[in-house]
């Protein structure tokens, strides 16, 4: 077959496949997208399908709020009050409201009510069995924390089909808890309610319950889908996973069976988020009948514009290609059998250049052996060349034969290495003394790897033992068919010098900027000269501070490579010999460096002599050292008379004898002299950092833009530095003081001297002062130095809110003095004024018992009085503490019922108590206090309230056994208190207007209560409308107990024969004495008197006493110093001790732990009552006597 059928039938076949192939991709690209369309169009239909269900489940629980949140509600759920199903529960009521059943459930589980109705039958339903086992598995009840926000809503399969239920935590209409049940509303699902959750008139909506619906056999198929329980899928289906960004759902599929549907599923959850219901949402193949249609007439289309193309394009291949080619052909013949010269093409295509290109090849073969021929003279005129540029070349050059020996060297490699040409033919480089071992041993290596090498950097040590760093290149060549190895070499030594210095002064340079002070930048200095050098030993020695001497430093560089364990062990000696060493500026090579201000090398420590003599020399030999460099470190003096300032000398010490190493010296000597200004600066920079850190000022710089350009790392702004610079004030203070504090930086600018301003920050919500000064230091830049007055500023507060503390407190403390003088006279005016009246009667008449009980109560209001003080006072000291015992919490209100009921009736007041059904009987708490607050309060109600009534109501507000919450309310119909003064009537010695008015009272009450409240874990509060009363609330925490086993009374301590009991009362004022005298003689007692402490113990050691009354202050001797004598006097004569009971006016909890302390057996505060005399002698006075 000829190459253009070939040709042809090729091109024709490769553009059919090609229209075949386009063909196929758009049937498939095409349909595809179409399918992807489709499935994201039933997708978004499936997400619309499943918000609209969501909005309505929301829709339904929002519907019943106010029904969760209503007293009524609240209440019935608890008490079951049949007029609330009568206006609210009826079937009428549920033809109005979306639901079919309601239930309200207590929190324990119990069924409150229940009921249902059907609105398409009209008749009750009864509640399901499925719904009310819910509850009863107490999963879905509220908890007394429950909030309104706690509600949860969703579908839950029943016998009576699917319902939307909705649960809510029963609460009183103010939504503040505790939850007192859970309300359950329930709508059933028909049918009908899944097609209206469709919002596209296309798709048909259809939902199937899984437990009781018999699934079609493709709605099972994506149940096992979504499930991901299917084992296989039929070929029919085609399957696509749908991701939903749903709550109700999170996965779907998509499964299309036929050309003229397409369905998605996703799977429902129930409340107990178990799958429920799978919802189907169908769609007609609308896109893809019309993608088929299209792809049918673009085929056709294809087929007759593809059939013209490939006619066309084999007419044109044959005309333009293959019709020229033949052509061609034949004139090559004709080339080659002579008839032609030249090959004739036209154009300028590739058959053109191909005509071009035989023609040149041609001539090029006429061309060669003319060329041949001077190649091989311009050979000859090379070899010439190279020989010349061999010898004059500035590079070291040799020629190594095969066999290793040197065949020619130049004369620039001569005066490299030091040798005379004779020495080197002859004999192999490797073995010449000017290579030394390590650059041999890496010659061999680097030839064993490949005989050709380049910039391989040796070293190269001439006859003096100078050592020269060259970069090394070989490359075997042939000279007259012979093999030669072409050696190189460059001397690099000045570059590698200046290299070196570079490196070393940039590490320097970093590692003393890196240095946190001037020791550290010396020590990172000796390190990065030690690791270059390669010197075996540093140390540095600083000026002494007053500059005549010279110290050891602390800084030490050891170059411990190739070093034994004893070798660093006499280094280490010699470190520690050097340690702490101070030297004279006379003294040793240091000193001659010093003075002189120039290095030194010393090559042999042996040979020092003189001034050059180490004061160290001999430890420094015995470890290890042979020589010694040291050079001077100074830093330019900015007076430019002055000498230069002295910082420091490096010493560095050698293992082994060293020549003098002259590159290394100029290294180091010019790096000293640099390091001496870099030094230098660290050392001031130390200095100023060290000021700063001492500063408590803020210290910055700013353009006249507000940008601030420096920060001082002073000791409040050290971690601020980085982070503020650069920045604007926006930036570092805020928006709100920017145009505040640009103004600041142009009054300054513009008048030219320091401006003085304070203003205030807030810092992590804190107002911070600052006091500021803004000196201008261009005509564009100010200085900001701002200091903290906060503490200035909260003094001066201080003092000022002392100040006003103090002239409140006078004031409270007159008000309190006049109160309390009025509130001491009036009942001294009644007892001294009736006391006076009974002394003028000569005899008895009938209204003397009259006036002592008036001087009685009297007494004891002025006992109250006092008691309040000093109870005030206990708890100011905080000496206050609680005295928690059992206690029967009703029959302490029903004692204060009947304590103040003739009170009130006195005032034709009307006094109600109400307790709850849920208050404890017995409780643990202090009943003392509580009852003590009780009373005030209720005394104060009374006292104010003219009309109406006065009301103490006690409920249990919360319990959490074996503890509760006890609320005590107690209102009244009075006055009332004006809002203005609710907030002081709290405060001790302050009262009411209605009080001062009244002219009772110490305001002393409400304080001690309140402390009281808060002690027992609770608080007192107070609520008030003037002209229309009063709310004072008591909360307190107390802790249930059981009640106690009733036992019988004890029967009264038995009263010992008084006739025969022996009393000594110390008492030092003559009315006290009559008055115990009196009272014990009401008990049939007498008693010995003795007026002071001394008459006490004389009475004691000469006569026996059953019992001693003791009065605790007396002049000469008091009671507790005569007690500890009697004490000490009877343990010396082995007698019994003598009950000793405190008799005193000294009521403080402290004063009875005195007067206990000192061997005192009782304690009896005075006023003193007969009953508790008779208790005292009955527990200490022996029984029969």
């Amino acid at each position: 077959m000829k190459l253009r059928v070939k040709i042809l039938l090729a091109t024709a076949a490769l553009l059919m496949g090609l229209i075949a192939s386009l063909s196929g991709l758009a049937f498939w690209l095409v349909r595809n997208r179409a399918e992807q369309e489709e499935v994201r169009a039933i997708a978004l239909g499936l997400e619309g399908v499943l918000q609209n269900l969501e909005d309505r489940q929301e829709a339904f629980s929002a519907f019943w709020n106010d029904w969760s949140q209503w007293d009524d509600a609240y209440r019935f759920v608890q008490d079951g009050n049949p007029e609330f199903i009568r206006s609210n529960l009826v079937a009428e009521e549920f033809t109005e409201l979306p639901v079919n059943f309601i239930a309200f459930v207590r929190s324990d589980g119990r069924l409150t009510f229940a009921t249902g109705y059907d609105e398409l039958k009209g008749q009750r339903l009864a509640l399901p069995v499925d719904l009310a086992a819910r509850w009863r598995r107490r999963e879905d009840l509220f908890t007394a924390r429950s909030t309104a926000a706690d509600r949860h809503w969703g579908l839950l399969s029943t016998e009576r089909g699917l319902l939307l239920t909705a649960w809510h935590p029963l609460l009183p209409s103010n939504g503040q808890g505790p939850a007192n049940g859970t309300a359950i509303f329930a709508q059933i699902v028909r049918p009908l309610w899944w097609q209206k959750l469709n919002s596209h008139r296309d798709f048909t909506v259809t939902a199937y319950e899984l437990k009781r619906d018999n699934l079609p056999p493709e709605e099972r198929l994506a149940v096992d889908l979504l499930q991901g329980t299917a084992q296989t899928v039929p070929d029919r289906y085609r399957i696509r996973s749908i991701g939903l960004s749903h709550n109700l759902a999170q996965r779907g599929v998509t499964l299309i069976a036929a050309p003229d549907r397409i369905a998605a599923y996703t799977l429902l959850q129930d409340i107990d988020r178990q799958p429920l219901v799978l919802l189907r949402v169908e769609s007609p193949r609308y896109l893809w009948q019309q993608a088929e249609s299209t792809l049918r007439l673009w085929l056709a289309v294809t087929a007759m514009v593809g059939t013209v193309f490939i006619a066309g394009t084999l007419i044109a291949i044959d005309w333009l290609v293959l019709s020229r080619l033949a052509r061609l052909q034949h004139q090559v013949q004709e080339l080659v059998r002579g008839q032609r010269q030249r090959l004739q093409a036209d154009g300028t295509d590739e058959i053109a250049q191909l005509a071009s290109t035989i023609d040149t090849m041609r001539e090029a073969l006429s061309y060669r052996q003319d060329s041949q021929q001077q190649a091989e003279t311009a050979l000859r005129l090379s070899e010439i060349k190279f020989a010349t540029a061999f010898q004059v070349s500035p590079n070291a050059i040799a020629l190594v034969r095969e066999d290793g020996y040197l065949a020619e060297v130049n004369a620039s490699f001569r005066e490299l290495t030091g040798y005379d040409r004779d020495e080197f033919l002859g004999s192999s480089p490797l073995s010449l003394p000017f290579l030394p071992r390590g650059a041999r041993v890496r010659l061999v290596r680097a030839f064993r790897q490949s005989p050709s090498l380049s910039n391989v950097e040796l070293e190269v040590q001439s006859p003096s033992g100078e050592l020269k760093t060259v970069i090394f290149a070989a490359e075997p060549i042939q000279i007259e068919n012979v093999s030669y190895l072409l050696c190189v070499a460059n001397d690099i030594s000045d570059r590698k010098q200046a290299e070196l210095e570079t490196q070393l002064l940039l590490a320097l340079s970093e590692a003393i900027g890196q240095s946190p002070d001037f020791d550290g930048a010396l020590a990172q200095a000796l390190q990065q000269i030690g690791q270059t050098t390669g010197w075996s030993y540093g140390e540095v020695w600083t000026p002494t501070a007053d500059l005549g001497g010279l110290e050891c430093n602390e800084a030490r560089y050891i170059h411990r490579m190739g070093l034994t364990a004893e070798s660093l062990s006499a280094i280490e000696s010699f470190r520690y010999f050097s340690e702490g060493m101070t030297l004279s500026r006379a003294e040793g090579l240091f000193g001659w460096v010093w003075r002189q201000k120039q290095p030194y090398w010393l090559p042999d420590l042996h040979l020092a002599t003189g001034e050059t003599l180490l004061l160290r020399r001999d430890l420094a030999i015995a470890a290890g050292f042979s020589s010694c460099f040291c050079v001077p470190v100074f830093a330019p003096n900015p007076v430019q008379e002055m000498p230069p300032v002295p910082l420091a000398i490096f010493c560095f010490f050698l293992r082994g004898v060293h020549p003098q190493e002259e590159r290394r010296l100029e290294l180091v000597c010019q790096v000293a002299a640099q390091l001496g200004t870099a030094l230098k600066q660290k050392q001031t920079e130390a200095e100023l950092r060290a000021l700063f850190a001492t500063m408590d000022d803020t210290i910055l710089t700013f353009d006249a833009q507000g940008y601030c350009l420096k920060v001082a790392p002073t000791a409040t702004a050290a971690d601020r530095a980085t982070v503020w610079t650069g920045k604007s004030l926006r930036e570092i203070f805020g928006w709100q003081y920017e145009q505040q504090f640009i103004g600041y930086i142009w009054q300054a600018l513009n008048a030219h001297q320091p401006l003085k301003v304070e203003y205030a920050l807030n810092h992590d919500d804190r107002q911070v002062w600052y006091t500021a000064s803004i000196s201008p230091l261009a005509d564009d830049t100010v200085l900001w130095i701002a200091r903290d007055i906060t503490d200035l500023k909260q003094t001066a507060e201080a003092l000022r809110t002392a100040k006003n503390a103090a002239e409140v407190a006078n004031r409270a403390k007159s008000e309190f003095l006049a109160n309390m003088s009025h509130e001491l006279r009036t009942p001294l005016n009644a007892i001294l004024g009736f006391a006076r009246l009974l002394g003028s009667d000569n005899e008895p008449r009938q209204d003397w018992q009259e006036s002592l009980n008036i001087i009685n109560r009297s007494g004891e209001h002025l006992l109250e009085l006092i008691d309040d003080v000093l109870e005030m006072a206990k708890i100011e000291a905080g000496k206050v503490s609680l005295n928690n015992s059992e206690c029967d919490l009703h029959a302490m209100l029903e004692t204060l019922r009947e304590m103040l009921r003739l009170r009130a009736e006195s005032k034709n007041l009307k006094l109600q108590f109400y307790r709850a059904r849920n208050v404890p009987q017995f409780v643990k708490l202090d009943g003392v206090k509580l009852r003590q607050v009780i009373i005030n309060l209720l005394g104060n109600a009374i006292k104010f309230t003219q009309q109406g009534m006065v009301a103490l109501r006690v409920r249990c507000l919360a319990e959490a056994p074996p503890y509760c919450r006890l609320l005590f309310e107690v209102e009244d119909t009075g006055a009332g208190i004006a809002h203005t003064e609710l907030g002081q009537i709290f405060d001790a010695f302050v009262q009411s207007e209605s009080g001062r008015k009244s002219g009772e009272g110490t305001g002393l009450g409400l304080p001690i209560g309140r402390r009281f409240a808060r002690m027992m874990g609770g608080d007192l509060t107070a609520q008030s409308t003037p002209a229309r009363g009063s709310v004072f609330r008591l909360h307190v925490y107390v802790q249930t107990v059981v009640p106690p086993a009733s036992a019988p009374a004890a029967p009264p301590a038995p009263l010992p024969q008084a006739a025969n009991l022996r009393i000594l009362l110390v008492e030092d004022n003559v009315v006290n004495q009559k008055v115990a005298v009196r009272l014990l003689g009401r008990l049939g007692c007498q008693a010995t008197i003795a007026n002071n402490g001394h008459e006490a113990i004389a009475s004691v050691q000469t006569n026996p006493f059953d019992l001693v009354l003791m009065d605790v202050q007396m002049p000469e001797m008091d009671g507790l110093t005569a007690t500890q004598h009697i004490r000490q006097w009877e343990a010396q004569q082995g007698k019994p001790p003598v009950p000793i009971v405190a008799m005193t006016a000294n009521a403080m909890a402290e004063d009875r732990e005195r007067c206990l302390a000192v061997g005192m057996n009782e304690h009896i505060g005075k006023p003193v009552r007969l009953e508790d005399l008779r208790t005292t002698l009955a527990q200490f006075a022996p029984v029969g006597v």
